[in-house]
């Protein structure tokens, strides 16, 4: 499966370093599952900036999502803090064609009970 990988940390968690180690674990799980990693993006921001208020790079990286390719993230909390956001984040890889999926945290598509944790996530 072709995956777009994104990392976002917010300035105050090490920068540079931070958004390095989300990307090996990224890379990582690519080699692990068979996916083929084709594009990357991050960003440092605050929390509570929303996807359509300075979020470039998440909107760069949905964009890039096209039909059968699923979005690598290594938790939730990479795409924002805010439930919200995150409903907004996946609704719009999907309607791309997209699937979310994680490194860790109880959104790995592969289950069938996570699968139900991420429709229940979405849903609140």
């Amino acid at each position: 499966m072709d995956v777009v990988g994104y990392a976002r940390v917010v300035p105050q968690e090490g920068g540079a370093e931070a958004l390095q180690h989300q990307r090996d674990r990224i890379e990582t799980c690519c080699k692990q599952k068979g996916y083929n990693l084709i594009g990357f993006f991050e960003e440092q921001v605050n929390r509570d900036i929303g996807i359509d208020e300075g979020r470039v790079k998440l909107q760069e990286a949905i964009a890039a999502v096209n039909s059968g390719m699923g979005f690598l993230i290594v938790r939730l909390n990479k795409i924002s803090g805010q439930k919200g956001m995150v409903k907004e984040a996946v609704r719009r890889i999907e309607e791309r064609g997209g699937t979310l999926l994680t490194v860790e945290g109880p959104t790995d598509p592969e289950t069938m009970q996570s699968t139900l944790q991420v429709t229940m996530k979405r849903a609140e």
